[in-house]
């Protein structure tokens, strides 16, 4: 996984909920499954653009669903409009 602010936040959210016996849900379970599947395809030697798609195809969800709206608003700079009105309605 890359450099990517809202990843790390991503990850920090999954980590807290482990520590504290939460479940996964939305976006988190939906970037958590995406990320673990990419990697392992990485490391079956796909190249970024085609494991990425082949994990969003896997789990049938939209690019827009793996960050969670409380790190998307934390950091409105990173995504553009269109994923600002998909998840928000804005």
């Amino acid at each position: 996984m890359d450099s990517f602010g809202p990843n790390e936040e991503m990850v920090a959210g999954i980590t807290n909920a482990f520590e504290n016996g939460g479940p996964l849900t939305g976006a988190y379970q939906n970037f958590y499954q995406h990320e673990l599947l990419e990697s392992s395809l990485i490391d079956q030697g796909a190249n970024y653009e085609a494991a990425h798609a082949a994990a969003l195809a896997e789990y049938s969800v939209s690019p827009f669903s793996l960050y969670a709206p409380e790190v998307i608003d934390a950091k409105p700079a990173l995504f553009n409009n269109v994923y600002r009105l998909l998840v928000f309605g804005q």
